[in-house]
C-alpha cells in the first residue's frame, strides 16, 4: 500500500461540482461560501463560482501557525443568526477539531449553515453535512496529497 493518495486537480474540480450540485438539490442557496484557510481556499473559490455567490476566507488553523480569526467567524455567526445562509468548505475533516471549533462558535445557527469538505474521516466525532470522499483513519493512515500542496 502506498503512503499517500495523490488527489489531482480533476478530482478536486469534480468533487467541488458534486458539493455544488448537492447544495442545489437541497435548495440551500447560500449567500456566502466560506473557505477555511488554507486547504478550503481553492475549493471555496470554485464553489463560489459554480453557485455564483461571494466567497469569504476564514483563517482558522490548529496546525499551520494555530491562527484563529474569531472576528470574522463571529461576524459570520451574526449574519447567520440574521438569516444569511452560509456554506463552509474545507479540504479535509480529519481529526474534526477545526470544524468542531468553528461549529461551536457559530452557536444556534444550524438551520442557516452547512458544513462540507472534500474528504471526511467518519471515525472522528464532528459530523458535517456533505463530503465527496471518505478516508476512515481506523483503517487508512495514508496522507491525502492535494494538488496545491508543494
Amino acid at each position: 500500500m502506498t503512503d499517500k493518495i495523490n488527489y489531482g486537480w480533476s478530482e478536486l474540480y469534480d468533487d467541488t461540482k458534486k458539493i455544488s450540485n448537492w447544495v442545489k438539490e437541497c435548495n440551500f442557496n447560500p449567500d456566502i461560501v466560506v473557505g477555511i484557510i488554507r486547504g478550503g481556499s481553492i475549493p471555496a473559490v470554485i464553489i463560489s463560482h459554480l453557485l455564483d455567490v461571494p466567497v469569504v476566507m476564514l483563517d482558522w488553523s490548529l496546525r499551520d501557525g494555530k491562527k484563529k480569526n474569531t472576528k470574522i467567524l463571529d461576524q459570520l455567526a451574526i449574519q447567520a443568526s440574521c438569516g444569511k445562509r452560509i456554506l463552509f468548505i474545507d479540504d479535509i475533516v480529519d481529526s474534526g477539531k477545526t470544524m468542531s471549533e468553528i461549529k461551536e462558535r457559530m452557536f444556534d445557527t444550524k438551520n442557516n449553515v452547512l458544513y462540507t469538505s472534500l474528504w471526511y474521516n467518519p471515525s472522528q466525532q464532528t459530523p458535517i453535512h456533505f463530503w465527496s470522499n471518505v478516508i476512515d483513519r481506523r483503517v487508512d493512515s495514508r496522507w491525502v496529497a492535494f494538488p496545491y500542496e508543494a
